[in-house]
């Protein structure tokens, strides 16, 4: 989306989207990811970056059988650290999420006996200790303004060589909310813990759901979490926009809202619907479902 659009969410997100969104094109030969993709929902960003070509470097990792061993496709590792003399140190592990697929609704592992499983086979040590190297040697986020000593950080890890490796980063934080750092990590469980065990205002609840829409991967269960606790999914931001149009680089997160009510021909203050904003940003996937949901309000109106 352009700079318009995503500038007044970075402060607001614990940033993690920002460390999902740092893949490179990898420029060598390797064989084609036919399969891969066929594995992944078609309206998957993972999906996408293959079929432009953006790969892993197709070298299997030994973290990566473990990985297919214990049935997780893909893992996401939260750290924590002190930032000094232009690093992090005193890095620790506060998050670990395992998913049973590499995109897609409900793909994250919950069960209690199948994460302590998971842990005890020595994929949690092994991974906790590749995130806590990582960090120690990932820059700052650009364009963060750092006012105190305090860092965060988001270590993913694939089960397969040929998705492409995200960018590590630093991200300044202080003492983030509990219910954001649920949301735009799609954890499920922790989602639904403290939608139980908290009483959110309305405000809060739209603002999660802002978060919610802009995370990398599938999150319609999160989304739908917040929608039953009370979030309105034809909020507004500032200038206008609407989640909707804010899942606009999102794909698998339109349909959970327009499921849900999201006015398709809700417009922002430039003027523009959450259609227009794809077109204007050439998110081809999100145009043509964006237009297949715009004949199908029509037709009912009609």
């Amino acid at each position: 989306m352009g700079k318009r659009k995503f500038s007044r969410f970075i402060p607001l997100l614990l940033q993690s989207v920002l460390l999902l969104i740092g893949a490179r094109p990898n420029m060598s030969q390797l064989p084609p990811a036919g399969q891969l993709v066929n594995e992944l929902p078609p309206c998957s960003v993972l999906r996408e970056e293959l079929e432009r070509g953006v790969h892993g470097d197709g070298v299997d990792k030994p973290y990566m059988a473990r990985m297919r061993a214990q049935g997780v496709r893909r893992a996401l590792v939260e750290v924590r650290a002190v930032f000094r003399r232009n690093q992090a140190e005193s890095a620790h592990v506060v998050r670990r999420l395992y998913f049973r697929q590499f995109d897609g609704a409900d793909a994250q592992i919950s069960d209690g006996g199948r994460i302590q499983a998971i842990d005890n086979s020595g994929l949690a040590e092994l991974l906790d200790d590749l995130a806590r190297n990582r960090v120690a040697t990932a820059p700052l986020v650009r364009g963060e303004r750092f006012t105190g000593d305090q860092v965060s950080s988001f270590v993913e890890f694939f089960a397969d060589a040929l998705l492409p490796a995200q960018q590590v980063l630093l991200i300044p934080t202080g003492r983030p909310a509990p219910l954001t750092g649920a949301v735009v990590n799609g954890d499920i469980a922790d989602t639904r813990a403290l939608l139980q065990s908290n009483k959110f205002s309305r405000k809060q609840l739209d603002r999660a759901l802002f978060d919610a829409v802009l995370s990398r991967y599938d999150n319609t269960t999160v989304i739908d979490l917040l929608v039953k606790s009370g979030a309105d999914v034809n909020s507004r931001a500032p200038d206008g926009s609407t989640p909707l149009m804010s899942a606009v680089a999102r794909p698998c997160n339109l349909r959970p809202l327009l499921d849900r009510g999201a006015d398709l021909n809700a417009h922002d203050k430039w003027g523009r619907n959450a259609l227009q904003v794809a077109r204007e940003n050439k998110v081809v996937s999100s145009i043509r479902f964006l237009e297949e949901a715009e004949v199908k309000r029509h037709d009912l109106i009609g």
